[in-house]
């Protein structure tokens, strides 16, 4: 594994721990070009509106009809400092959870 992957890996373990236990729960993130991330998008609109993720994770597969959930995470710029990583979750094709924090 080359070190690109292992970051990547790393990378979203750190948020995926940090999301799940200091995150503050939002129905919906602005983006710095003013577009906005709601519940209920589905993932062809996110993807117009934020761009590719940097990561993605599988989070489960649907199995005996119920879906998959997967993860999407963003870093965008914060309006006066620092910057916040989002999460996008997917359950199927629709987002069911936008979660932002700011990086530490």
């Amino acid at each position: 594994m080359t070190v690109a992957p292992r970051r990547r890996i790393a990378v979203a373990l750190v948020l995926a721990t940090g999301l799940l236990t200091g995150a503050s729960r939002a129905d919906s993130f602005r983006l710095d070009n003013g577009r906005l991330i709601t519940d209920g998008m589905s993932r062809i609109e996110v993807l117009s509106r934020a761009g590719p993720p940097l990561t993605t994770t599988l989070l489960s597969v649907g199995i005996n009809g119920m879906p998959s959930r997967e993860q999407w995470l963003y870093r965008a710029p914060g309006s006066m400092s620092g910057a916040y990583w989002i999460s996008v979750i997917f359950e199927g094709d629709t987002a069911i959870e936008v979660r932002a924090e700011r990086e530490r």
